[in-house]
């Protein structure tokens, strides 16, 4: 991916909660905390998406670190 576009992480990377959460937080994210990919603009989550498309038969989700969220032009199509 370029540059700009790269991930940043996944959401387990980001999430910090208090040690006697933990354990029903991983419980009811699990998922999610490992295949979430966090990503700063909707540009890089659409080219992840067509990035992996071409490669996989499921996608993962994809979630935008950025406050702003900016509306960019996707393309939906599979």
């Amino acid at each position: 991916m370029q540059s700009g576009l790269a991930p940043v992480g996944v959401l387990a990377d980001f999430l910090e909660v208090e040690p006697r959460f933990e354990r029903v937080v991983e419980d009811f994210l699990r998922d999610e905390l490992k295949l979430t990919i966090v990503v700063k603009s909707w540009d890089a989550a659409d080219e992840g998406l067509r990035l992996l498309r071409a490669m996989l038969t499921a996608a993962p989700t994809f979630l935008v670190s950025s406050r702003r969220l900016r509306q960019a032009k996707f393309s939906f199509h599979p």
